[in-house]
């Protein structure tokens, strides 16, 4: 999935369980990815000031900036 940041301000990307975090400027973007067991998918949480991004039982998220 790709996230976009099209707000005026700057927004943080967590990715749980790991507590990773990663800013997002606006008008940045950042490519999210989850790879695990089968029956699981990301969730995403659009929170005021971040957005949380979460892992399921056995998977690993990888993050990229895209710019």
């Amino acid at each position: 999935m790709i996230l976009q940041n099209g707000s005026k301000k700057n927004v943080r990307v967590h990715v749980e369980p790991w507590g990773d975090e990663y800013p997002l400027a606006p008008g940045e973007k950042l490519r999210v990815t989850g790879d695990g067991p089968a029956g699981g998918e990301l969730e995403v949480s659009w929170l005021e000031d971040r957005v949380v991004v979460h892992g399921w039982s056995g998977s690993t998220v990888k993050v990229e900036q895209l710019g």
